[in-house]
């Protein structure tokens, strides 16, 4: 996994709402523009932050992810996924 490249993507979404919904409405399309593996193209549209952070996704960083996607009422939902 390029853990590096990832995180950008998770970066990416994290730090700008426009990025956020470019994502949202068009993952494919999104995600195309990134020298990803298909396992991790699966990962990142399914949002499977646990599998993600256990192959080393900052947590912090997921979690910002998540909340740009979802909205920070949602993080506890963010919080028992990880528990899972």
């Amino acid at each position: 996994m390029s853990i590096y490249t990832v995180e950008r993507v998770m970066y990416e979404i994290a730090g700008n709402p426009e990025v956020a919904k470019a994502y949202a409405s068009e993952p494919a399309a999104f995600l195309a523009r990134y020298p990803l593996e298909p396992d991790e193209v699966g990962l990142i549209r399914a949002l499977d932050f646990r599998e993600l952070t256990r192959r080393g996704l900052n947590h912090m960083l997921a979690m910002r992810a998540f909340s740009a996607l979802h909205g920070r009422d949602r993080v506890p939902e963010y919080l028992r996924a990880l528990k899972e």
